[in-house]
């Protein structure tokens, strides 16, 4: 729940969920996908003793200074703008903006996805003067792959996937690079040797999974459980479940609008969830525009906000290295090991 703030500081939000306040620098627009400010929590160094207005002060100051940061790079960028440069990475990534492909994409997919590697992209070509694409050679990026992927300091641990997603992105554009460039022949992201480490196939067992709900009830946070059963029997993102509102439901199945491929889908659900589905909206008794998934104080939650909620119950159940998206995994290997399959229509949104 936002709380409201008395003096205005751009991208400063204060978010409350019930005892505790956070405090976060939210960018949006330009700010991020062209300036490269970050989501970033404020006043974390506030002694723990800290009073409420104590840690606002700090976290307005530590916004003040952000926003002072933001103004700089856009004073710079008049200066000289890299995205009108032929051939440099920014002016090729505006480029691709523009392309009709690109523009069908979904919002979601084009922010969460390819507008994440983006600003890894024309960060790392700020850090290197913006060199021509023309001159780029395998060694170049391999270099950049392993600064990418380079272990953490504290925990030794990998970005890998952060890797192969970065130099994707790279091999896609240096494509799009050879239409839109004289003088460009081979793609340098092609033979990048990347680590064949095994990705993530974490599954959350029954056991497991009843004792996150357990604790989440005795937290006073029902929600979650739901969410956990929600992403077990669904197989769907987050985002997607956060969103779900009582007029999706009809009996059996959601009807779902997935945010990353803008894709209406039907999925059915097996008896027993259909039964606790009911059973909710019988108690319940929503109006069709209500969310399934509210807080404690009956306010809707963000992704954000709910997978804050979804951590405090999961490390307070002593679950370790358990992710919320390892439910949507679960979900399809649990069908597949049945001898079935997840079933879904599908269809475009007619524009």
């Amino acid at each position: 729940m936002r709380v409201a703030l008395s003096e205005h500081v751009p991208y400063l939000e204060v978010r409350r969920r019930g005892r505790k306040v956070y405090f976060y620098y939210l960018p949006k627009g330009s700010a991020r996908s062209v300036f490269g400010m970050r989501t970033i929590a404020l006043a974390q160094n506030a002694p723990r003793t800290a009073t409420y207005e104590e840690r606002l002060k700090i976290a307005v100051q530590e916004a003040k200074e952000l926003n002072a940061e933001l103004e700089r790079r856009r004073q710079g960028s008049k200066a000289t703008d890299p995205a009108t440069v032929k051939g440099t990475l920014p002016w090729l990534i505006a480029e691709r903006r523009k392309t009709d492909k690109y523009q069908k994409l979904s919002l979601a997919t084009r922010e969460r996805t390819y507008e994440c590697w983006f600003r890894l992209l024309l960060k790392w070509s700020e850090d290197n003067r913006h060199p021509d694409v023309r001159l780029l050679n395998t060694p170049i990026v391999q270099d950049l792959y392993e600064d990418i992927t380079a272990p953490d300091p504290d925990t030794g641990e990998r970005t890998l996937a952060k890797g192969r997603n970065v130099i994707a992105t790279l091999r896609m554009l240096l494509r799009y690079a050879k239409v839109k460039l004289d003088g460009l022949s081979g793609n340098a992201a092609d033979g990048v040797e990347m680590s064949n480490k095994t990705l993530r196939q974490t599954i959350w067992t029954i056991d497991q999974m009843d004792k996150a709900k357990t604790k989440a009830k005795k937290m006073g946070v029902s929600s979650i459980a739901l969410g956990i059963d929600l992403a077990y029997n669904l197989g769907q993102r987050r985002a997607d479940l956060v969103g779900l509102r009582f007029r999706q439901w009809n009996g059996h199945a959601f009807l779902i609008r997935q945010r990353k491929t803008d894709e209406f889908i039907e999925v059915p659900v097996l008896p027993k969830f259909r039964d606790q589905m009911n059973a909710l909206v019988w108690e319940r008794k929503p109006e069709p525009d209500d969310f399934v998934l509210v807080d404690e104080t009956g306010a809707p939650y963000t992704g954000d906000s709910f997978y804050d909620a979804f951590r405090e119950v999961v490390e307070s159940a002593k679950l370790e290295d358990f992710w919320f998206h390892d439910l949507r995994r679960t979900c399809v290997v649990r069908l597949a090991r049945a001898g079935l399959f997840l079933v879904t229509r599908s269809w475009r949104r007619k524009a």
